[in-house]
């Protein structure tokens, strides 16, 4: 993963002039539109997609020995919006998935960092719901679609 030269000087400066802001878009095909959240009070405009200003604490993938990247992405329980889409969810095994990207708030169309997960496990209280983006479900998956065993193919084990 490669930053701008611009991203990278204003990230050491002794005092940051603009600060980076924090851009996810949660998908998934039986939402009726992607979420897009800004993690500011204020919405975003970035390469033409409007986000919502709503505040989130984000935690970046830590990358610990032995174990698939995982971040935490918890935002205040508001509404029926998130959560009644992520309930009307029918299909299983089908993921739901979390784009992030990083943008300096000077050039919020250039997205510095991205990341993009599978939300694994969405956890849900009377205050807040946290979500963990984890590449575990696709790194666990059977690296073979189709298995012939007795139960799928029992005439080849007669």
């Amino acid at each position: 993963m490669t930053t701008s030269r611009d991203f990278r000087r204003n990230r050491q400066r002794v005092t940051d002039p603009d600060g980076v802001v924090v851009l996810i878009e949660i998908t998934h095909s039986s939402f009726s539109a992607p979420f897009r959240l800004a993690n500011d009070a204020k919405p975003w405009v970035s390469q033409g997609v409007t986000y919502v200003g709503y505040p989130f604490a984000f935690t970046l993938p830590d990358s610990a020995d032995g174990e698939s990247p995982k971040m935490l992405l918890e935002m205040g329980n508001t509404g029926d919006d998130i959560l009644g889409e992520l309930e009307a969810i029918t299909e299983p095994g089908e993921e739901v998935w979390c784009n992030v990207y990083i943008v300096d708030r000077s050039m919020p169309d250039i997205h510095t960092l991205k990341f993009s997960l599978p939300v694994a496990v969405v956890s849900v209280d009377s205050a807040s719901i946290s979500a963990r983006p984890s590449m575990d479900s696709i790194l666990n998956r059977s690296a073979v679609t189709m298995r012939y065993d007795k139960r799928t193919a029992p005439g080849i084990f007669q």
